[in-house]
């Protein structure tokens, strides 16, 4: 459906377990209550949120389309984000490193608003740079990233800055396409090491 849920708690700095339990000071958000969800889009978090955090199970909300995890704070993982269906968007203030080789999801849009606030994402097979949830391509405030992945397209634009240094470190095991956007950033790199 086209519906959007929003999940927030309701004091500010709140952080949020994804797949973890409620404890004080944490609104845990299991992958059963997750999975309950029916919607177009899911929204957690909001900009006053805490930082944000996958651990405990590995979650994919099955009944959405569409995932938005917004903070004031980092999203950082230590299970995975899998459901190969899903689109990714990471809403953050800080720093998102989500490097779990197991994470799986069909594309991602990232938005860093800190400045050098770095982005760093792993995906098990293909992935497709894109538009979720209103947010297109990555975009950062001089802030480095590192994507990870098998097939790679770029079909939205990916932002990082000009500032000395800014990096844009592109890793696949499978082909890198642009059917769409630019790149801005000072330095890019590229490891594929997909087979001939």
């Amino acid at each position: 459906t086209g519906a959007i849920v929003t999940l927030i708690p309701t004091t500010a700095a709140v952080l949020i377990n994804l797949g973890g339990a409620d404890i004080a000071g944490t609104l845990g958000l299991s992958a059963t209550e997750l999975n309950n969800i029916t919607a177009g889009t899911l929204r957690i978090g909001q900009a006053s949120s805490g930082n944000i955090s996958i651990s405990t199970t590995a979650i994919g909300p099955t009944g959405v389309s569409n995932l938005t995890l917004i903070t004031g704070g980092t999203i950082t993982q230590t299970t995975a984000l899998t459901r190969s269906v899903l689109n990714l968007k990471l809403s953050s203030a800080c720093l998102i490193t989500l490097n779990n080789a197991a994470n799986n999801v069909a594309s991602l849009a990232v938005a860093i608003t800190n400045s050098t606030a770095a982005l760093s994402y792993t995906d098990v097979d293909a992935l497709n740079i894109s538009t979720v949830d209103g947010t297109s391509g990555i975009t950062t405030n001089n802030g480095n990233a590192t994507i990870n992945s098998g097939a790679l397209t770029l079909s939205q634009s990916i932002a990082l800055g000009t500032g000395a240094g800014i990096t844009l470190a592109l890793n696949t095991t499978g082909a890198i396409t642009q059917p769409g956007g630019t790149i801005t950033a000072n330095i890019l790199t590229v490891s594929n090491t997909a087979a001939d």
